[in-house]
């Protein structure tokens, strides 16, 4: 049993690792504009002043690494995550307090939804509104409903993503100090990066359920790996609450499956590793259950509630079909061939499904066809994903090049940011250098626990960071994508980063030592 997990572990590993390269080479190399409004994928090369600023990123990095750093060593985990905390509620709040936003497309339909629901109107169900297309958005829709009961402005919204920003950063920060067995240097690593990835900051303006998802999925792996660490005092505790937590992130957003499922094959991994059937069995039970129970449950709620039946919505076979065309925004972006093929179809579930399978039988047998062509359509759709450094965290909320749109931005500062100016190329550039020092030190460590004599338990365990980014990767290589649905792939990698961060220091000491 131990030998066939360790193989599934290993083979995982190489995996992992060779896409983690793919990405490292990506965001390295290229770099992604996307314009403001139009949402059209321009692919660049970086400037050489990314390539400084990566190196003296590298170097401050490691000389506060190196023997713990006179500046890391003299402060406490705690005081440098409250001081980074404040730091990162100020900018928040600036941006919040000076900038006037209407939701637009789906968030919008959410809350519209959610706060008509609230009013006893359930028109939004119905086959031909957006749920009827979307019905997959049910939970999200019911969790800003639970908001709504507090308050109705969009800024309440934007303050509670926010503390929920802040509440991630703390859960990186616990996660690592986990699984690295309260290693100070490492924890004030993953403290330090967590607030640096600045997508995270602007996407607080985003009202659509990705930081409160991820806020859910973060707990989900806090207490899950808690559990399979054995350093709760209740283990069963711990994976009732990461199970439940993990239901609430499939719930507010459903792409967070991925990351329930990296969670669910880490932990059977670990079990049966340990040959802890009943328990593996359990968590396999689990898993099932997350991934249909609560689903089913809201939308009996709702038919009960609304006397209209929940539609089965636009079939998730189109999207797949979506990510194999070309669209006016970039290769396998959104270009609406979903919705119009179910509204072409009168809204018929099975027709507008078989559709999506001709179409994908067409697409790859284009493919098949032209190898060369298979190979730029794949690649370009996988850089504009990857390698745009704000993952359009700041274009996704107030664009204020747009016409039409009453988004009002105050500040000169705001102002260039959000319109594409000098400051938000700088914040983009900023953003890059870190991208490419957490995937390069994640890839780093993973390469040295790859090549540890560690058999059972911890190694399956920290595959979990890697498992989960990889599911992104071949999700969206597959699937409709665009860049800001990616950030938190990359986040998840902080602990691993941070680990890798020390491991070189260690290295470098070690070197000077001899010398």
């Amino acid at each position: 049993m131990e030998k066939a997990v360790r193989l599934v572990t290993n083979l995982i590993y190489v995996l992992g690792l060779i896409l983690l390269a793919i990405l490292l080479f990506t965001i390295t190399i290229f770099r992604v504009n996307i314009n403001f409004g139009q949402e059209l994928v321009n692919i660049n090369y970086n400037h050489l002043s990314f390539y400084i600023l990566l190196i003296l990123g590298a170097l401050v990095l490691l000389v506060l690494g190196i023997k713990g750093g006179k500046l890391v060593g003299s402060i406490s985990e705690s005081r440098l995550f409250t001081v980074l905390a404040v730091a990162f509620t100020l900018a928040g709040m600036y941006i919040i307090f000076n900038t006037t936003m209407t939701l637009r497309n789906d968030a919008n339909y959410c809350f519209s939804a959610a706060k008509d629901f609230n009013l006893g109107d359930y028109r939004s169900l119905l086959f031909d509104h957006y749920l009827g297309y979307d019905s997959h958005q049910l939970g999200l829709v019911t969790f800003e409903r639970i908001l709504c009961l507090f308050s109705e402005n969009i800024m309440f919204f934007q303050l509670f993503n926010l503390a929920l920003g802040i509440l991630n950063n703390y859960l990186t920060y616990r996660i690592a100090d986990l699984v690295f067995n309260g290693n100070v240097l490492i924890n004030k690593f993953a403290i330090l990066l967590s607030v640096l990835f600045l997508p995270q900051l602007f996407f607080i303006m985003y009202i659509y359920g990705n930081i409160p998802g991820f806020t859910c999925l973060m707990t989900a792996y806090f207490f899950g790996l808690r559990a399979l660490l054995g350093r709760g005092r209740l283990p069963w505790a711990d994976l009732l609450l990461s199970v439940m937590f993990s239901a609430f992130a499939i719930l507010i957003r459903s792409n967070y499956m991925i990351g329930v499922l990296a969670l669910a094959i880490v932990a059977l991994l670990d079990l049966i590793g340990k040959r802890r059937i009943v328990a593996a069995a359990a968590v396999f039970l689990a898993a099932v259950l997350i991934f249909t129970v609560p689903t089913r449950a809201l939308q009996a709620y709702y038919e009960a509630k609304s006397g209209i039946e929940v539609s089965r919505g636009t079939p998730m076979i189109l999207y797949v079909a979506m990510g194999l065309q070309e669209g006016p925004m970039g290769n396998g972006w959104y270009n609406a061939f979903n919705n119009n093929t179910y509204e072409d179809s009168g809204y018929d579930y099975e027709a507008a499904a078989q559709i999506g399978r001709e179409e994908i039988g067409r697409r790859l047998s284009v493919f098949k066809a032209d190898p060369g062509y298979a190979a730029d359509f794949f690649s370009d759709k996988f850089i504009s994903t990857w390698a745009d450094p704000t993952f359009q965290s700041v274009n996704s909320a107030p664009a204020i090049t747009l016409e039409n749109w009453d988004d009002k931005v105050r500040g000169e500062l705001l102002n260039n940011i959000y319109s594409g100016g000098r400051a938000y190329s700088i914040i983009a550039t900023l953003s890059n250098v870190v991208n490419v020092i957490i995937v390069a030190a994640a890839f780093l460590f993973y390469v040295l626990i790859f090549k540890s004599k560690e058999k059972t338990g911890l190694k399956e365990v920290l595959l979990l960071f890697m498992l989960y980014t990889v599911g992104g990767m071949l999700f969206h290589l597959a699937w409709e994508t665009k860049a800001r649905y990616v950030q938190t792939y990359i986040y998840i990698l902080i602990p691993a980063a941070a680990a890798g961060i020390h491991r070189l220091c260690e290295v470098i000491a070690g070197m000077r030592k001899k010398i």
